[in-house]
């Protein structure tokens, strides 16, 4: 009798486990399904016992475990009794652009005798997107094609209309005396500059480099995420400023976005907020197509975290050709660890041609560097 009953116990203890799971009951809720680089949010989960029995054991697993969200849901483990419940709450810190799945990914159930595990994984996770943060520059310079401005920080590619006033602001360092606004400066008692709307005789490309990183995804997530910031908040100066842009990358086949005004910003926002960087093709095939398409010089910044040989090469016969381009660089260095001395001297290199580089790392404040160096 005694060895039918211990011979038993697995199956009853399993059959327990399975009538409980029936009777196991969550809610989640996030108070915010859309947030900008850098926001809060809270998250909260509530496991109930609907039945008369217990719960021995529960395990919860967390999306969002990753480095990537900073090990923000750490998985949870405990009993509940009959008709018991137990509310668990998270405070997430959204520190880079992208679309992730949080949330509860799976649900562990253990029976009485520790013999029995019943997992259920959570086949529709909750989805929050984290868009890219928006540095409002004041100034920005550009560069300038004239033989006798190419070296100059004062001058720019960008026309002002002095005859439209964009905007009022206080005096800034650097700003020029003629654009005081005298009558302003008199009735606030500080000097007041007057901001002119903007043309460009040129076109002004945008090109991102959409190209994978060779780095861990935690790493790659990192350094794409510096890349975008960067691209958003000239994409919004320009356009801010009355300066239409044309945005080029590859996904999957070229793409070329016109935005002649601040009003296209929206939908620019919303496509790099979560746009991945998985392209095979290069920035300097880009560069090279573009080129063969666009005979006329143009104004041409591109943006890119990888630079080498071809890259380097590329922007050298843009610049024999005559062509006005700025390279923005994003090192990784400062989360790989990897130093590269090559990708320095190519670098100086092209600054030594003429070449305007913009040189940031992952941990630069960007703001004053975009609105002090020539780009």
């Amino acid at each position: 009798m005694m060895f039918y009953t211990v011979a038993s116990l697995p199956v009853l203890s399993l059959a327990h486990s399975i009538g409980l799971f029936v009777s196991l009951k969550y809610i989640q809720k996030i108070d915010r399904q859309f947030v900008i680089k850098g926001d809060t949010i809270h998250y909260s989960l509530s496991i109930s016992n609907e039945s008369i029995l217990m719960f021995p054991y529960v395990r919860a697993i967390f999306y969002g475990t990753s480095a990537i969200l900073g090990m923000q849901f750490p998985e949870k483990s405990f009993s509940l009794p009959p008709f018991g419940k137990i509310d668990l709450s998270f405070k997430l810190k959204c520190n880079y652009r992208g679309n992730y799945e949080i949330g509860i990914k799976l649900i562990e159930i253990g029976d009485l005798l520790g013999m029995f595990k019943i997992k259920c994984k959570i086949k529709s996770p909750m989805q929050l997107t984290v868009y890219p943060k928006i540095i409002n520059l004041e100034k920005m310079l550009l560069s300038s094609d004239s033989p006798t401005e190419c070296n100059s920080n004062k001058n720019n590619t960008l026309f002002e209309d002095f005859l439209t006033i964009l905007d009022i602001r206080k005096y800034a360092y650097g700003d020029s005396l003629k654009r005081v606004h005298w009558k302003l400066t008199a009735k606030a008692g500080e000097l007041m500059v007057k901001k002119f709307q903007h043309t460009s005789e040129k076109e002004t490309y945008l090109i991102l480099d959409l190209k994978k990183n060779r780095f861990s995804p935690e790493e790659n997530i990192v350094i794409e995420d510096k890349v975008i910031e960067v691209v958003i908040s000239v994409i919004y100066y320009c356009l801010s400023s009355g300066i239409p842009v044309n945005l080029l990358y590859i996904k999957d086949k070229p793409v070329k976005i016109e935005a002649n005004s601040l009003s296209s910003f929206d939908e620019i926002y919303k496509n790099l907020a979560c746009i991945p960087f998985n392209e095979e093709t290069g920035l300097e095939d880009i560069l090279e197509t573009f080129v063969a398409d666009n005979a006329d010089k143009t104004n041409i910044i591109a943006f890119t975290s990888n630079i080498d040989f071809d890259l380097y090469s590329q922007i050298c016969r843009l610049q024999a050709y005559g062509q006005n381009i700025a390279i923005v660089y994003v090192s990784g260095e400062e989360v790989t660890g990897i130093k590269d001395p090559d990708k320095d001297n190519m670098l100086r290199s092209l600054r030594e041609t003429g070449v305007n580089v913009f040189n940031a790392n992952i941990h630069d404040d960007l703001k004053p560097i975009l609105e002090q160096q020539v780009i």
